[in-house]
């Protein structure tokens, strides 16, 4: 229909291959049934390292194009199938589904048979979920990857027992715990829009908006209709030349490309199932985008026809402060911490040689606090106790609200080679909100710097971009992007105004009223008067300039602001109190006058100022 008018489509829901086969109008920004049949059998194959497999698959078009691409690349690289066992569709959740899925269990798993080896779903929701409950209740003890539908946290929602999917893998088209730095603003965004956490079909569908904007933009369409027909013809044409990593446009999934079908095919994100949450495997699959920079033989690559594939690692990374002090906002911007770090992974990595993104000074490792191996997981533990420094913005000073960071990233691997995942189950699943700051303060962490208060702490990981070749000939002309992930602790901490304001503000506050306070000397003493303010204001003048002297800043600050205010308040009492002192000798009742007008004058002016102090400065900092 799309292209019978002669309009290019993009698809984010359809995997099935037809979709674009043969279709030169149709992209795809998803992977196809195909692409994620061998994605599995890879993972199944070079990462978990089963050498026997076996399929179940419904009889329908989703079914057997997922299962006969996995079929076909797991043998081709050598492996073998053992079973594969088609499956009835299963229209409901109840005791008949249950009895399919456990014949099917029992057909693949006989206990005098061949052993399954790996077994890959390549089933719909309900059909997964009775397999799952099948393999529970027969205690066949099968291990089992599934497609992208169950690779989400909802699926365990499903189950009363969500224990019974621990060890389960499935894969998932965007999982936000290993995305990379645009995929972690879209997240960051979302959430902060919306409230919850985006789904993967949020993220593809926010992609083909993306790229429809750019192809629009690039081709300067206006939607005439004198001109609707070649338009859509440049549109389709601007598509098409997104057809290698050179020509990418940046997305939540990754550099967007389309290959000679039309579909944007990353290998998925593989995940597992443990105490209800669906978290990142310990390894992943990346596509290699600069062939030049590999070795095909090398144990992290996966050859693929002729497309490599890097094996990359997870580190599951945790962090326990202890304590923050010596908070110096206002002069150095520095702070010291002291905390704990730790990360859980697979393999051989040298996982503490990390660079402190804001250290203040070079930060190096000690020996592990604690190691260990268990269940094939490596872990290791360090305390750290380094000062850091961050960035403040001290315009809205003392009223200000700063953050503290600490941020670090491994100083040679990339996130092609390595990702780091916050260890939630780690941390006691206290990654931001109330809960984390209840922690913090129930552990005392800024119990010894009572000048601030912490709020919002959170968690979470992001990926630092860079574009610089630094000189690699293997690089120079490339203009993709090299991403680290890095791994992030924020915390707010807010002024206490209270304690500011008994230190700093209360000795302006006695200077003023005392000033106030002489223009009601007996007599009307003007001379008397004029002395006292002029005393005053040099007074406030030397205590501006000390209190000044404590910040490293070149701009002007709320407290300044005060402080001019206050300046010209006296300016213009003692303005007022000359022309009464002037007056004096020819018209007594003038000079009265002056007098009480400078009276009213001077708590108006204050009232005044105080409200449009706060209407500037409070109303600013709360929309910050």
């Amino acid at each position: 229909m799309y292209e019978q008018a002669g309009l290019p489509s993009l698809n984010v829901g359809a995997s099935a291959p037809e979709v674009t086969q043969n279709r030169p109008w149709a992209f795809r920004l998803i992977n196809n049934t195909t692409d994620l049949g061998k994605y599995a059998a890879l993972y199944a194959r070079d990462v978990l390292g089963y050498e026997t497999a076996s399929v179940v698959y419904e009889d329908n078009n989703f079914g057997n194009s997922l299962a006969g691409a996995f079929k076909a690349t797991f043998q081709q690289n050598g492996g073998t199938i053992a079973y594969y066992q088609p499956i009835a569709g299963i229209p409901a959740i109840n005791a008949d589904g249950l009895e399919v899925a456990q014949q099917v269990v029992r057909a693949i798993a006989p206990a005098d048979g061949q052993k399954p080896g790996l077994v890959f779903l390549a089933v719909t929701l309900n059909a997964a979920h009775e397999m799952v409950l099948a393999n529970h209740a027969l205690d066949a003890g099968l291990t089992m990857l599934a497609s992208y539908a169950m690779g989400d946290a909802h699926f365990a929602q499903r189950f009363d027992n969500p224990a019974v999917l621990d060890g389960f893998y499935a894969m998932s088209l965007l999982n936000f715990d290993v995305a990379g730095e645009a995929a972690q603003k879209f997240f960051n965004d979302y959430t902060a829009a919306y409230g919850s956490a985006p789904s993967w079909h949020s993220g593809t569908t926010y992609d083909a908006f993306q790229v429809a904007l750019r192809a629009l933009q690039a081709t300067g369409a206006s939607g005439a209709p004198v001109s609707l027909s070649q338009e859509r013809q440049q549109i389709r044409d601007f598509l098409a030349v997104l057809d290698s990593p050179g020509q990418a446009l940046d997305g939540v999934r990754g550099q967007i490309y389309f290959d000679a079908s039309h579909n944007f095919s990353p290998p998925p994100t593989f995940g597992l199932f443990q105490q209800g949450q669906f978290i990142p495997a310990p390894v992943q699959l990346r596509p290699v985008q600069n062939r030049k920079l590999v070795d095909p033989a090398a144990s992290s690559i996966i050859a693929d026809g002729g497309q490599y594939i890097y094996k990359t690692s997870v580190a599951y990374t945790g962090i326990r402060l202890n304590e923050i002090t010596n908070i110096d906002v206002d002069k150095t911007h520095t702070f010291t911490a002291d905390f704990y770090i730790w990360f859980r992974y697979q393999g051989d990595l040298d996982v503490g040689d990390i660079d402190f993104l804001n250290a203040a000074e070079p930060v190096q490792l000690d020996a592990p606090v604690a190691a260990a191996t268990q269940n094939g997981l490596n872990y290791r533990l360090y305390r750290v106790r380094a000062p850091f420094r961050t960035t403040f913005d001290l315009q809205n000073y003392p009223f200000d609200r700063q953050e503290l960071a600490i941020q670090f990233r491994h100083r040679v691997l990339t996130n092609e080679k390595l990702i780091y995942v916050a260890d939630a189950a780690g941390m006691d699943g206290l990654v931001h909100g109330p809960d984390l700051l209840a922690r913090l303060i129930a552990d005392n962490v800024f119990a010894s710097d009572t000048d601030w208060q912490p709020a919002n702490p959170r968690i979470f990981i992001a990926a630092h971009a860079n574009t610089s070749s630094f000189g690699n000939p293997l690089l120079l002309g490339d203009q993709q992007k090299v991403e680290s992930s890095t791994f992030n602790l924020k915390v707010d901490i807010l002024r206490n105004y209270g304690r500011f304001a008994f230190k700093n503000i209360l000795p302006l506050f006695f200077i003023v009223a005392l000033a106030y306070l002489s223009l009601f000397l007996p007599e009307y003493k003007f001379e008397s008067a004029i002395s006292v303010m002029t005393g005053s204001l040099l007074s406030i003048v030397f205590f501006h300039v000390n209190l000044s002297s404590s910040l490293n800043v070149g701009y002007s600050v709320a407290l300044d602001y005060i402080f001019y205010a206050t300046y010209l308040l006296f300016t213009l009492e003692v303005l007022i109190l000359v022309l009464a002192w002037h007056r004096q000798q020819k018209d007594e009742k003038m000079a009265r006058n002056y007098m009480l007008l400078a009276r009213a004058f001077y708590p108006a002016y204050i009232l005044l100022g105080s409200l449009l102090f706060l209407w500037i400065f409070v109303a600013r900092l709360a929309g910050s």
